[in-house]
């Protein structure tokens, strides 16, 4: 609410000047009640700030849950620094032994009053009387009080005085002054001109009160950063799902090649083994001779002419190829010597027949 300092509006310039002139001269309780969100904190501070700077001033903000003990000693240690005093007394009791024998102009302000007891209440009405008895003391006490909460308790505290509490309401603001106050908030807020416009139209149709209009563009501004950030969310999940779709792609075609590339590596044929060239350098083997092998084979003799061996000849074979130091290759020897010697004999008779014939 600091922001307002600099803006002056019509009725609540009225009011704050009327209490300054009723506090002026006398000693005086005075009521301000408005409806929620009119505007008493700020007018109270304003009040001490701008009209009551010729006093010594004591500023009380009521909190539920209080008791009149803590508020006597936040009042009477605000009234004399270092004051020794006994909670326990009434304010009238306490102040008149701090402050005896000494002129003194206190303008005491005290907010959100209707958390007061009706005990304290009544003290307070009660010191205000004792000062006005006293011309040389000087003490006002203006409460800042939500409407029709401490209107009772008032009138039935100052039942039977002959003198009734000041009482003052806060009024709404006038149309020109919630669009002047509307024009303040969208400049010192630095809203852009569309969240203006709307801001504006919002503001126009609000309660004109000064609480509901201040709080109004930090209720807008909290909209707009959740419209902020639950705009994004559907790109971020379009965007999620297609990453996880390319990537199971990928993943997919990933496992498909290696599996290929493992089928294709199982598969695939060896490649042939260089063969290796050994030179060997052993004699070769003699070679075969088949000439004289078909002697004494029966199905030679057709189409073919015999050869005639004469005995010398196979004389000299059996002479060269005596194997004396093996007997069973000699035995062996001699029986196809003899073999051979009959054929031959039978070959020379059957020849010998024939040319006889």
């Amino acid at each position: 609410m600091t922001k307002r300092k600099s803006l002056d509006l019509e009725s609540q310039i009225q009011l704050l000047t009327r209490v300054q002139f009723i506090t002026r001269f006398s000693s005086h309780l005075i009521h301000l009640s408005g409806a929620p969100g009119s505007g008493k904190t700020w007018l109270a501070h304003a009040f001490l700030e701008d009209y009551a700077t010729d006093c010594h001033q004591v500023l009380l903000m009521c909190q539920h849950g209080q008791t009149d003990v803590q508020h006597r000693t936040l009042l009477l240690q605000q009234f004399v620094s270092h004051a020794m005093f006994n909670e326990h007394d009434s304010l009238c009791q306490s102040v008149e032994h701090l402050l005896a024998n000494q002129h003194y102009k206190l303008m005491v302000v005290i907010d959100d009053a209707q958390c007061l007891s009706p005990t304290l209440i009544a003290e307070l009405w009660a010191l205000a009387q004792y000062a006005n008895q006293h011309p040389e003391r000087q003490l006002n006490i203006v409460l800042f009080a939500n409407r029709g909460e401490l209107n009772q308790t008032l009138a039935h505290i100052a039942h039977g005085s002959g003198i009734t509490p000041v009482e003052l309401d806060i009024d709404d603001f006038s149309q020109q002054e919630v669009m002047l106050f509307s024009d303040m908030l969208m400049t010192t807020d630095g809203l852009d001109a569309s969240c203006r416009r709307s801001l504006k139209q919002r503001l126009l149709m609000a309660l004109p009160r000064p609480g509901v209009l201040h709080n109004l563009p930090q209720a807008e501004g909290i909209t707009m950063n959740s419209n902020m950030k639950n705009k994004p969310l559907l790109p971020i999940v379009i965007g999620g799902v297609i990453i996880v779709l390319i990537a199971g792609g990928y993943f997919f075609m990933a496992s498909r090649s290696g599996s290929e590339s493992t089928s294709a590596t199982i598969t695939a044929p060896q490649p042939p083994v260089p063969a290796v060239v050994t030179i060997d350098k052993e004699p070769l083997p003699p070679q075969v001779n088949p000439q004289g092998l078909t002697v004494g084979r029966q199905d030679d003799i057709k189409g073919q002419e015999r050869i005639v061996i004469s005995d010398q000849q196979i004389d000299a074979i059996i002479d060269d190829h005596t194997l004396d130091d093996h007997p069973a290759a000699t035995e062996a020897t001699e029986a196809t010597e003899a073999t051979e010697a009959t054929e031959a004999t039978e070959a020379t008779e059957a020849t010998e027949a024939t040319e006889a014939t």
